[in-house]
């Protein structure tokens, strides 16, 4: 209150508010000081007792550990239940480093941290900087509002004590404020990142330098910062996809080794990104921006469209960028992966007429990624029609038309690799017509016993010797359950499949794929212009490698790369499938330093260098795929196709960089050869001085120079694994920019040899839940046949195995492991469904069910009757 006429009221006093004598206790009458000293006493006397306590049992406490943790590699640091509890002195500070130095807690571990010079030790920023996940309250923006005149200050002397807490009226005050973030219990439901607004970009430099605006958040400061530059610059596509790409960021932030991203997060986030890139396509001017925005836009997409919405925005797509390759093959990967709308033939017409779309386009994409300009070369013209020719192979092989495929390559590689030189110059419909007679006449093909290429048959006039009859195993896999019995004879039928067969072969008389007329494989095949063949011829090659599943020999091409990558091309991985039969590998104290590396590996991507090429038992080899466990049953060919075709190639001068090549895979068909084959390459080629490297290589490896060997295994046994593998692979190897096959599968390895049961799953549906392996067939029979092996994960085989259907509906062998690794956890009507699916898919089938079925019956009932006659006479 204010004073009243000038005179300041004052609080009368009474004498019965005196205060009464206070009648103390002899525990009062002592001082503070003389409490300080009575409780340092007692501190002195503790501290005396316990020093005395360690000085007891020291020698129970302390001693050497001269072993070490034998799983400190396994688990990256050390057992904590055998570690003593302690505490460390000054904050963590590393002794003798000048303060530069001190260990933080990163959940589990306890890792080292390095500070700068000027920066505080101990500050929560440095903390946080060195911390992957940390909850720290986000600071509240502060604006500065002017007062009205009104309001006078609350810093005015009054007459009256305040009963109320003026501290805690401020802090009330301030949580009340319009600028507060919504709280975790609030309907607004889970805290979501921080979506900039244009409130957010308008704020001046000076307000945010005054402020100290989100200094501890830089990814909401990046957000910022790529939102002004897009307001500022709307055009800028190279801005709009930073953004874009920001938001896996922001959304892989909280991410860590012991929380996954949940599905709702990636739906909510994917909602954002497909928003942005429809704002993003407003803006776009260039082709090829518009290529790398639709293409993210699609992708982004097909997490939140319904499968009708998806359609129909390819469909529209399509008609609009029908030039445009990446667009073309993520249509074709959408069509492949749905299981309610792939019907084999529709998947096949559409790279047949890609095959000829490209030929009449006036540009072509030059780049298998998007991004790329447009050209009218030949080259990049065929180089793209090479890559659409494998795909088409790989899928028609896939979906267990196998002779078609292997003799569309056959014929490829005839009709442009060993090309008569009087076709060079003659129009491309005659030199088709010329070949048909050559393919009609059943000469030997290019890959089979005998075979000299076309052009040698033109240069002979057709007098060549015809091949030997072939004769198909038509035997039944006998077993008690008739599905298993199917499946095993199913199963060879497809491996007689993989051999085309002639019109004079004892074949199947009820096949009608087995022999493959030129009409078959006309659609498919292209005539490359003699001026194109020296430039992509190497891409041709390496194409053809592919499809047998053998690593290429140049790597000349971007678009081999992008095959290597591509989810249907790879495939075949017998030697990674036998990894994953392994028995489950609990954790044991076994000494993991000092074991050997695995050094066959397949699936990896390793380039054809002579210490690869020709690799012993102790080092890493480029040939340890499915040509290390079987070189003739496991691979999409015989290994012996592929070495013959190779040696005729190399016969021509023009292919002589492939003779390094084609020594190794001699020596690895036939190492006992491997002398007359050296012998004749240098013959041909005698200044070549890599085939004599090669050659020296192929018979140290097969020689007895016990020198090379200790030096090969004392340089390996200095090869080191970083402890934090793990963290590599998810943050470097396993990002959306390096996702690939190949890294999936190395991860998986590394579970499966480091890791646990539950760990080597969790790399699993990590890998099939990524766009890069999720629609590969071979990934998917390796985890069902993994599950099925492991007692706790069998009751999922199944659901795998239903989850890889619907993904790759055209792999006949991923259906087929319905009826061989998952025969006993399927019922009959369901063994029935997946034969049903795969007949109506349009897939090959060698063999009717019913029919089968009917057949196995009966004689079950002729054997039960044989039986029961014999039992009846011998009672007789």
């Amino acid at each position: 209150m204010s004073d009243t006429g000038g005179k300041r009221l004052t609080v009368p006093k009474f004498s019965s508010f005196k205060p009464k004598a206070s009648t103390s206790t002899p525990l009062d009458t002592k001082t503070s000081h003389d409490r300080k000293d009575e409780k340092d006493d007692k501190f002195k006397e503790r501290r005396s007792r316990h020093l005395s306590n360690v000085l007891s049992v020291a020698e129970g406490v302390f001693f050497f550990d001269k072993k070490g943790d034998p799983l400190i590699r396994r688990y990256g640091g050390n057992d904590r239940s055998r570690v003593p509890m302690y505490r460390r002195g000054y904050r963590g500070r590393v002794l003798g480093s000048d303060g530069y130095l001190f260990i933080h807690g990163d959940g589990s571990y306890e890792q080292f941290s390095i500070r700068m010079p000027g920066e505080g030790s101990f500050s929560s920023r440095d903390r946080a900087l060195f911390q992957p996940k940390v909850h720290r309250a986000k600071p509240k923006r502060i604006r500065l509002r002017n007062e009205p005149s009104g309001n006078l200050s609350h810093g005015v002397e009054e007459d009256f004590v305040p009963l109320s807490n003026l501290r805690r009226r401020h802090i009330e005050e301030s949580q009340s404020s319009g600028d507060e973030r919504p709280s975790y219990r609030s309907i607004e439901g889970k805290a979501k990142a921080h979506e900039f607004s244009d409130s957010d970009i308008d704020l001046d430099s000076d307000a945010q330098e005054d402020t100290g605006l989100d200094m501890d958040d830089p990814l909401k400061q990046r957000s910022i910062q790529l939102a002004r530059k897009i307001k500022e610059h709307p055009e800028n596509i190279e801005a709009w996809l930073e953004l874009i790409r920001h938001q896996d960021v922001l959304l892989n932030a909280g991410q860590s080794l012991d929380r996954e991203v949940t599905k709702a997060e990636v739906h909510s986030f994917a909602e954002i990104k497909t928003s942005m890139f429809e704002s993003a396509l407003a803006q776009a001017k260039k082709p090829e921006d518009e290529e790398r925005l639709l293409l993210g836009l699609m992708l982004e997409g097909s997490k939140v469209w319904s499968t009708s919405k998806l359609d129909n925005r390819w469909e529209d797509v399509a008609k609009k960028h029908d030039s445009s390759f990446c667009l073309w093959k993520a249509r074709v990967d959408n069509k492949l992966t749905s299981l309610s709308t792939f019907q084999y033939t529709d998947i096949k017409a559409m790279h047949i007429n890609r095959l000829q779309a490209i030929l009449k386009q006036d540009k072509v994409s030059g780049s298998p990624f998007p991004g790329h300009a447009t050209n009218d070369s030949e080259v990049s013209r065929y180089e793209q029609m090479i890559f659409v020719f494998l795909r088409a192979t790989r899928f028609t092989y896939a979906a267990g038309f196998r002779e078609m495929a292997v003799a569309a390559w056959q014929a490829l590689l005839d009709l442009n690799l060993q090309r008569p030189s009087n076709c060079d110059d003659v129009a491309k419909l005659q030199v088709l017509d010329s070949f048909r007679d050559f393919w009609e006449d059943e000469a030997p093909r290019i890959g089979e016993k005998g075979a000299s290429g076309w052009r040698h048959y033109v240069q002979v006039n057709g007098t060549v010797d015809l091949p030997e009859s072939q004769k198909d195993d038509s035997a039944i896999q006998g077993s008690r359950d008739v599905y298993r019995s199917w499946g095993a004879t199913e199963r060879l039928r497809a491996t007689n499949a993989r051999s085309p067969a002639r019109a004079t072969d004892d074949v199947l008389e009820d096949d009608p794929y087995r022999v493959v007329m030129f009409s078959d494989i006309e659609e498919f095949l292209f005539v490359i212009p003699s001026s194109a063949v020296p430039t992509v011829w190497k891409q041709l090659v390496d194409a053809f490698l592919l499809f047998c599943c053998l690593p290429p020999a140049f790597r000349a091409s971007a678009w081999t790369e992008a095959a290597e990558n591509d989810a249907l091309i790879t495939g075949s991985w017998s030697l990674f499938e036998n990894d994953v039969l392994q028995k489950p590998n609990e954790p044991d104290v076994m000494d993991e330093s000092k074991k050997t590396p695995t050094f066959k590996q397949d699936g990896s991507r390793l380039v054809a260098s002579p210490d690869l090429l020709f690799a012993g038992p102790d080092w890493f080899s480029l040939f340890s795929g499915w040509t290390s466990t079987s070189k003739v049953l496991d691979g999409p060919v015989n290994l012996t196709l592929v070495t013959n075709a190779v040696r005729l190639l190399v016969s021509s001068k023009e292919f002589g960089e492939l003779a390094e090549y084609s020594l190794s895979i001699e020596a690895v068909n036939e190492p006992n050869s491997i002398k007359k084959r050296a012998k004749a390459l240098i013959k041909q080629d005698p200044a070549n001085l890599k085939l004599y490297n090669a050659y020296a290589l192929a018979e140290f490896v097969h020689g007895k120079s016990e020198v090379g060997f200790q030096v090969v295994a004392s340089a390996t046994g200095l090869i080191s694994t970083p402890n934090n593998i793990r963290d590599i692979l998810r943050k470097v190897a396993l990002t959306n920019e390096n996702d690939c096959i190949s890294n999936r599968i190395f991860a998986i390895r590394y579970e499966l040899q480091r890791g646990n049961v539950h760990s080597t799953q969790a790399a699993f549906e990590k890998a099939l839940d990524s766009p890069a392996c999720r629609s590969n067939p071979g990934l998917w029979r390796c985890y069902i046949r993994f599950s099925y092996a492991r007692k706790q994960f069998r009751n999922k085989a199944k659901d795998v195995f239903l989850r890889g259907l619907r993904h790759c509906p055209w792999s006949k062998e991923l259906a087929l492991e319905a009826y061989t690794t998952l025969v006993n956890v399927m019922d009959e009507f369901e063994l029935k469904s997946v034969f049903d699916t795969m007949l109506s898919k349009g897939l090959r089938i060698h063999v009717d069910m019913d029919d089968f079925i009917a057949n196995h019956e009966k004689a079950r009932a002729d054997v039960s009757e044989a039986s029961r006659t014999k039992r009846n006479r011998t009672g007789g």
